[in-house]
């Protein structure tokens, strides 16, 4: 009987101890929201970071151990590192706007060091960072980008696409350090969330039944996949690699014409030519002066929706055997989850 019940009692503590644990950044935000029911479904204990547990969404609290802190508290960091065997950065600024310019590199290129320091003192399992296309860069030279693109400082790059590349040199340096590591890198992320942030803007604007449209294409996945395909990198054996996230690319005027048809809205008829975009920005950052708001438009959105790069997406593919969810279905599970 004693034996029996030590039996059962070191089984169970072995149990215990093999629960892993991840440190996960950028939890509220879109492609969080995702992360954490997949990360509890993996088997994973998942401690999340915010600036205020408070104002995390309820159906959020129970999925995660919330703790209060941010990027630049080094010392915090360490406390919340030191037990965890995994570390997932999602957190990081997206804005096309140069008044943000400061707050893109501290967020996204100083904070991504500190974590990267932080996470060498401890034996990590692995570190994940959620990158972007963007950090590939864009020249003139080609319109097909793999993860091979070697970055080029050119007039195409956005404030954000710099701090991204920037913010994946900091891993790469982590990685000469002796950190395991892998980078991520989605295109656009669509999926269901608050659609005054992020992406999911794209469905405001559609909905609001706006007259115009890009001329470009954008590059685009599901935030479902997007979620799927990191937990199962965080999981496997592969390091020091980057690996593209994304299911392809449409016109503007082909995705706003979809979500146009599923909300039963007008869809926008009107492109953008290149003297209504200049002057749309300039309009825009003129009214900004009288509000003291930021500009509606930048010249960066305008330029961003001239892209027409094609993202190749075959090694995660066939590292992981994984097939993207058509856009189709993406936008009707999104449009479908808005209209509640």
């Amino acid at each position: 009987m004693r034996i029996a019940f030590l039996y059962s009692f070191f089984l169970q503590k072995s149990y215990l101890c093999s629960i892993m644990k991840v440190f996960l950044t950028g939890g509220t935000g879109l492609l969080g929201q995702y992360l954490l029911p997949q990360l509890r479904e993996a088997g994973l204990e998942v401690r999340a970071l915010c600036r205020n547990k408070d104002r995390v969404p309820a159906s959020l609290q129970n999925l995660a151990q919330w703790v209060e802190g941010d990027l630049h508290d080094v010392p915090t960091l360490g406390e919340y590192l030191k037990d965890c065997d995994y570390v997932l950065h999602s957190a990081g600024k997206v804005s096309y706007h140069a008044s943000d310019k400061k707050e893109l590199y501290s967020t996204n290129v100083d904070g991504t060091a500190n974590l990267v320091n932080v996470a060498l003192d401890f034996p990590i399992r692995k570190f994940l960072f959620i990158s972007s296309i963007a950090a590939l860069g864009r020249n003139k030279d080609s319109l097909t980008i793999d993860e091979n693109a070697q970055w080029q400082e050119t007039d195409l790059n956005t404030y954000y696409a710099k701090t991204k590349y920037l913010a994946e040199l900091e891993v790469w340096r982590g990685v000469a350090e002796g950190l395991p590591a892998v980078v991520v890198q989605p295109s656009i992320i669509l999926g269901a969330g608050n659609w005054e942030q992020s992406s999911t803007q794209i469905f405001r604007y559609v909905w609001r039944e706006k007259r115009y449209y890009p001329e470009g294409q954008l590059s685009y996945v599901d935030v479902r996949d997007v979620a799927e395909i990191t937990v199962k990198l965080l999981l496997n054996d592969m390091l020091e690699e980057r690996f593209i996230v994304s299911a392809g690319e449409a016109t503007y005027l082909d995705v706003f014409t979809q979500i146009a048809q599923r909300f039963n809205k007008r869809p926008p008829n009107r492109i953008i030519t290149p003297f209504l975009g200049a002057l749309a920005w300039r309009l825009s950052y003129l009214q900004s002066l009288f509000t003291g708001g930021k500009p509606l438009i930048s010249r960066e959105t305008v330029m961003l929706g001239k892209n027409n790069y094609a993202y190749q997406n075959e090694k995660v593919k066939q590292a992981l055997q994984f097939e993207f969810r058509p856009l189709s279905e993406t936008l009707d599970w999104v449009c479908k989850e808005l209209k509640k």
